[in-house]
């Protein structure tokens, strides 16, 4: 075909735009990959969930960290009439360390087994009842943490620590940009109550510590500041029994779930009492930052998109103009229009499609290289990134070309033959 034979002899040319096409190509790739990966590592775990709905406390603002609901509350979202399954979940902000001494947040999630906030484990085993020392942990923060299966894990909230044995692999994702942890409730519910530890009063210590008998030894008592110490008399027994039989006032309020997960036909939207119930990506598009964190890369990709179209449309219009002189041999020698725009089109189509390649190899590379580093960007290339930017760099190539064929169809021989001398 005269297209590849042109490709063939004139290497160096087709190469250099091969090279722009895949430089193009790769760029906006890595940016779309960044917003992938960003995507990921904010809520990726919300849209994991097994869910139709989401129930979130009324006054929670649709984020995990404000919402709670007592019993009561999930008894009547459980109740709601549509309501197939439900599960309640916890959650819980934790630190723990790594394997090389390091320590990084994690997010703990708490469900209870059989239920369809169960994470699908991929390795290990499930969780059993009454396993509170149990946990499943996401592959990614294995890989991150140095830790295999069977190992144990300290974890801390604020003043609490807890230590947690690792009994199964999930792929469940990250949670504002965390990697997710399942543990059963009872354990996050206890993390997340757990009382700070109180400062004894200088006066008590010498008690507590055995030195004195505030009984026996009153005088001692009196000397550190102590009131002295009256034991009742027997007719007095009586009014202390009354006493003790006194109802206490009733506990603080004790979060017993963060959000509910149900399934059911027609469930997001619903309102009552205390709670409100959205889909999946409604609630991961309320996870904390996601929201100013999807507009900036989508400007970022936006941007890219713009400039690379500019970038290649313009370099083939220009490249096709500067073919004028050729373009007036062959139609002098009876190539008619539409077999010179064909042949200019195949060559466009194949430097596009060769360029898209080697950037999509360059682009898996780099985020291949970039997973093995914790810390570092979080770039994910996928098919679907791959198909996109290939897709748009090939259009917008293809419609450089169109643009020049106007100027290709209305030129003369004559006069091309005539420039060219």
């Amino acid at each position: 075909m005269l297209g590849t034979r042109e490709i063939r002899r004139r290497r160096l040319p087709f190469a250099l735009i091969t090279a722009i096409i895949s430089l193009v190509s790769y760029l906006v790739m890595m940016v779309n990959g960044l917003g992938a990966g960003l995507k990921h590592v904010s809520g990726s775990a919300v849209l994991s969930m097994d869910a139709d709905a989401i129930a979130y406390s009324e006054d929670s603002g649709l984020s995990v960290l404000f919402s709670e609901f007592d019993d009561e509350t999930i008894t009547r979202i459980v109740d709601l009439p549509g309501v197939e399954q439900a599960a309640a979940i916890s959650y819980v902000p934790v630190n723990y360390k790594r394997a090389d001494g390091e320590r990084k947040p994690a997010a703990f999630f708490g469900y209870d087994p059989g239920t369809i906030g169960e994470p699908e484990v991929i390795d290990g085993r499930p969780l059993s009842y009454f396993e509170d020392d149990g946990a499943l942990v996401d592959r990614e923060f294995l890989d991150a943490a140095g830790l295999h299966v069977g190992d144990r894990i300290t974890v801390t909230v604020k003043l609490t620590s807890r230590t947690f044995t690792i009994r199964g692999v999930v792929d469940e994702g990250y949670f504002f940009f965390q990697p997710v942890v399942y543990v059963l409730r009872d354990p996050v519910n206890e993390l997340l109550h757990a009382a700070p530890p109180t400062t004894v009063p200088l006066v008590l210590q010498p008690i507590l510590a055995g030195e004195i008998d505030p009984v026996a030894d009153a005088s001692s008592a009196k000397d550190i500041g102590m009131p002295p110490v009256r034991l009742p008399h027997a007719g007095e027994v009586d009014e202390v029994k009354e006493a003790e039989a006194i109802p206490s006032a009733p506990l603080p309020f004790r979060q017993k779930a963060t959000i509910v997960l149900l399934k059911g036909d027609h469930l997001p939207g619903i309102t009552g009492a205390g709670f409100r119930l959205v889909t999946p990506q409604v609630a991961f598009h309320h996870v904390e930052g996601v929201a100013i964190q999807e507009a900036t890369v989508n400007a970022l990709s936006s941007f890219g998109y713009f400039i690379g179209a500019v970038v290649v449309g313009v370099f083939f219009y220009v490249f096709t103009i500067q073919k004028v002189q050729q373009i007036g041999m062959l139609k002098a020698i009876g190539m008619t229009n539409s077999f010179i725009i064909g042949n200019m089109l195949f060559q466009v189509a194949l430097l596009g499609a060769i360029g898209v390649g080697i950037a999509s190899a360059f682009a898996v590379a780099t985020a291949w290289f970039l997973a093995r580093y914790p810390d570092a960007a979080p770039v994910l290339v996928d098919s679907r990134t791959i198909v996109l930017t290939g897709s748009f760099v090939l259009l917008t190539a293809v419609a450089g070309t169109f643009f020049s064929a106007r100027h290709v169809m209305q030129i003369d021989p004559i006069i091309a033959l005539g420039q060219q001398q």
